[in-house]
């Protein structure tokens, strides 16, 4: 990780250790099991996580399900170019 969290799995580990909880406490919380936080955590999933889980995580930690979801740098638009002939 480089700086800011950016990926769903990067924040639920800040979050999580920013409560100084443990994998196996945040899958309690959570009700799910220690291997999945882990997966999550990692992107082994590829960042993809069902929004039910990603819900009881935010939960867990105290957190808005927003502040879990991955940041994108915003592209700056170019106006589109019409060709004419």
């Amino acid at each position: 990780m480089n700086g800011t969290p950016n990926t769903t799995g990067e924040r639920v580990r800040h979050y999580r250790m920013a409560r100084q909880m443990t994998q196996e406490q945040l899958a309690s919380a959570a009700t799910m099991n220690r291997a999945s936080v882990s997966l999550i955590e990692t992107d082994a999933n590829q960042g993809h996580i069902t929004v039910r889980t990603a819900t009881r995580l935010a939960e867990a930690l105290g957190v808005r399900l927003i502040d879990l979801l991955p940041r994108e740098p915003v592209r700056k638009r170019t106006p589109s170019r019409t060709r004419r002939g």
